[in-house]
C-alpha cells in the first residue's frame, strides 16, 4: 500500500521541510515541538544535519481521501536504537490533521479497512526474541488502538519454526 517512499529533508534555514507542503510543514513542526522539545540541541551537539532526523514516504490509506503522508523520527535524536515515532497526515479540505501517532520499528497497511482507511499494524521492539503489534484501525477521525500482541519469536531454545501470538496484557489502548 505504500504508493511511494520519497526520502526528503528538513532544510534548517528554512521553516519548511523541503518537499512537504508549507501548512503540512508548519504543522508537522509545530507536532514535533511539543513531542521532542529538544531536537535542535540534540542535533548541535552531535553536528547532524535536520535532513538525518527523518524519512518521509507518501502512503495510500484510503482510495477515497485526500494524500496520507507516513513521517517516521530517525535516530538518535527522534528514535532509540530499536523503535521511533511513526506519525501520519491526511490532508483534508481545512488542511493537514495528524491521523496517527506511534511507536515502533515498522509500519505496515493492512488490507482490512474501518470507515474507507486501512487498518495499520506498527511492529515494536520489545526484546531479542519479541516484538510488540500493535493494529490500528481508523474510527472518529483518526487511528485508534484496535488490538495489541505480544509476539515471541523464540527464546532460550532458539527461534521457533512458527512466531507465537498472544494478547498484550498491558494497558496498550493509548491514544
Amino acid at each position: 500500500m505504500i504508493a511511494a517512499t520519497l526520502v526528503w529533508m528538513l532544510v534548517a534555514s528554512n521553516s519548511d521541510i523541503a518537499g512537504l507542503p508549507p501548512a503540512l510543514s508548519t504543522a508537522f513542526r509545530a507536532d514535533l515541538a511539543q513531542e521532542f522539545a529538544d531536537l535542535d540541541q540534540c542535533l548541535r551537539e552531535r553536528q547532524q544535519p535536520y535532513q538525518s532526523a527523518l524519512r518521509v514516504s507518501r502512503v495510500q490509506l484510503s482510495s477515497t481521501s485526500g494524500p496520507t503522508i507516513l513521517i517516521e523520527g530517525l535516530g538518535p535524536c527522534l528514535a532509540g536504537a530499536n523503535n521511533g515515532p511513526h506519525w501520519v497526515y491526511l490532508k483534508t479540505p481545512d488542511g493537514w490533521h495528524q491521523i496517527l501517532s506511534s511507536s515502533g520499528f515498522r509500519f505496515v497497511p493492512l488490507s482490512l479497512c474501518h470507515n474507507a482507511f486501512a487498518d495499520v499494524a506498527v511492529w515494536g521492539h520489545s526484546s531479542a526474541y519479541e516484538s510488540i503489534r500493535t493494529v490500528y484501525a481508523f474510527t472518529a477521525g483518526r487511528y485508534r488502538p484496535s488490538s495489541c500482541q505480544v509476539v515471541t519469536h523464540g527464546g532460550t531454545e532458539g527461534w521457533f519454526k512458527q512466531p507465537v501470538y498472544r494478547p498484550c496484557t498491558f494497558d496498550w489502548r493509548h491514544d
